[in-house]
Order: structure tokens, then sequence, then C-alpha cells
């Protein structure tokens, strides 16, 4: 039985380990590195990238650039996990870019700042109500994709504030303020006729 977790233990490298031998020029520690992180990434991909195909272009560019930009990796700015998601995010959203233009009508200014106050928007998205969930399903539907991946990363995936911002390339504040934004515009959506009054 202590035999079976040496090996176990020896067998899981750390990524720090991958991350030296990567660096020697083992190619087998470069695809452990890939194996290890491909699904996570591939999901945050697929949120933003519909086509299955595309997708798995932006998770080879994704790995490419991180292997390439790997001298450049601190760990005491984010986890590799964290780091591999964040040039993910970025990929995917130049892939957009560069894919198709941009259909999203953006509303007013006013209509999102004339918005009632917090405590409303978070009543009205807090409800849960059948018919509320589908009208908020629908609003984020809307969205453009990198939106939709930022309401996920924080209220599906749970990541804090400081984790999407590393992912996003953003602070914090930034993205806590984002998030607002979105919130605000969310309400938006499900209180006029398009999405039902409530």
């Amino acid at each position: 039985m202590a035999e079976y977790c040496v090996e176990a233990r020896t067998s899981m490298q750390t990524d720090q380990e991958l991350i030296r031998r990567i660096a020697e020029g083992d190619s087998s520690a470069a695809r452990q590195l890939v194996t290890r992180y491909e699904g996570r990434v591939m999901q945050l991909v697929r949120r933003m990238v519909a086509r299955r195909e595309e997708a798995e272009e932006v998770v080879q560019d994704t790995f490419e650039g991180a292997l390439r930009s790997l001298p450049t990796f601190d760990p005491q700015r984010a986890a590799l996990p964290t780091w591999l998601l964040g040039i993910a995010y970025r990929k995917a959203a130049e892939h957009l870019h560069r894919s198709r233009p941009v259909l999203y009508i953006e509303e007013h200014e006013g209509a999102l700042q004339d918005a009632d106050s917090e405590a409303a928007v978070d009543a009205a998205l807090a409800e849960l109500t059948e018919e509320r969930v589908e009208q908020l399903m629908a609003a984020i539907r809307t969205l453009p994709p990198a939106e939709q991946t930022l309401l996920q990363l924080r209220y599906t995936d749970g990541l804090s504030l400081a984790e999407v911002g590393s992912i996003t390339g953003r602070s914090a504040a930034y993205t806590a303020t984002r998030l607002q934004r979105i919130r605000r515009k969310l309400y938006h959506l499900i209180t006029t006729q398009h999405y039902g009054n409530t």
C-alpha cells in the first residue's frame, strides 16, 4: 500500500516540475502539461467559440503560445491554470474579433445609468421563478460571448474577482465594475417588453 502511494505521488508531477522539464527541452513534459489542462482550456474556449473545430484551433493556439511564453510565467502573479485560462480567453477574444463583425448593439448609456438601484437589480436577478429564470437565460444569450464568459467564470465557476481579472487581463476592481454593468444590462433586458414585464 505504501509503495502505491509513493508511486502515485511521483507519477503526478507538480506544475513547477513540468515547467522545469519543459525548459530543459523535455517534449513529454509539454505533452503532460497539455493533457493536464486541455479540458479546462477547452471548456473556457467553448463558452466563447461555438464551432468545435474553431474552438480546437484556439485551444491549440493557446498551448502553442503558452509554451513559447512559459519563460515569462510568474507563479507569484497567478497559478498556472489561471495563467493558461488567461491566454485562452485572449486567444478566443482575438478569434471572435477576426472571424466576424460585432453585431451586438450596446444600449444607450443612459438606459443603464438610469436603471433602478443596485438593490432592485439584485432583487430582480435573484428572483428564481420559472418565468424569471427563462427571461434571464434568454437575456444572457443575447450578450456578447465575452460578457457571457465573465458571468460564467464568476457565478457558475465561482471564481473570485481577482481570478476572473487575472484570466481576462484586468484588475479585480475593473472586473467588478464590468460585472456590475453586465448585471444592469441583464436587468434592463428582462424588464423590457421583449422579455416580459416584471
